[in-house]
């Protein structure tokens, strides 16, 4: 068979989950257009925060890896499903802290809602690809957690979730204003 009864139980629960996930960002942030590309988190599919969920999948991959022997196909299907359930449950939390429910201070640093593309497709896809690096080059996780860590240090104390994509966009545009 295919998937074992284990695995599409899981796949069906995630579904499930992932649509009460839409159902809420539906009514929380409302509708949404069309994405860019890359951008801002409220309009585009990927933004900057989507290169620490790439090194996430790798890090949490790296937890999670039995390196007894080589994975088989479930074992990368439990993975991905670990992967994914950690992607969108953080998501889902992060909705919420969007909408103020974790107090006015976070939402305000969060700079209001992530787009549904970035949310549900963009995120979550980084954090598989993360995955994916990690089953086929184990010595991933070092410099990813050097990279997590360090991009968390660098975010800690901004006003904002994005003043540091804003500062980088801005300098590419040749917009940055001299303090001099």
């Amino acid at each position: 068979m295919f998937l074992i009864k284990a695995e599409l139980l899981d796949f069906i629960i995630l579904a499930v989950f992932i649509g009460i996930s839409v159902y809420w960002q539906r009514q929380l942030a409302g509708k949404q257009g069309w994405f860019r590309l890359f951008g801002h988190k409220s309009t585009a599919i990927f933004d900057l925060w989507s290169i620490q969920y790439f090194l996430s999948g790798i890090i949490l991959t790296g937890l999670i890896y039995l390196p007894a022997n080589e994975p088989t196909f479930i074992d990368k299907v439990n993975y991905f499903l670990l992967i994914c359930w950690l992607a969108y449950f953080w998501e889902f939390i992060e909705l919420f802290m969007e909408a103020g429910y974790f107090g006015r201070q976070n939402a305000a640093w969060k700079d209001g809602f992530e787009h549904w593309s970035n949310r549900f497709i963009g995120d979550p896809l980084t954090a598989i690809l993360g995955m994916l690096v990690y089953l086929n080059f184990h010595w991933t996780i070092w410099p990813a957690l050097i990279l997590n860590l360090t991009w968390f240090i660098l975010n800690l104390r901004r006003a904002h979730s994005m003043e540091i994509q804003n500062e980088i966009i801005q300098f590419f545009k040749g917009t940055k204003k001299s303090t001099n």
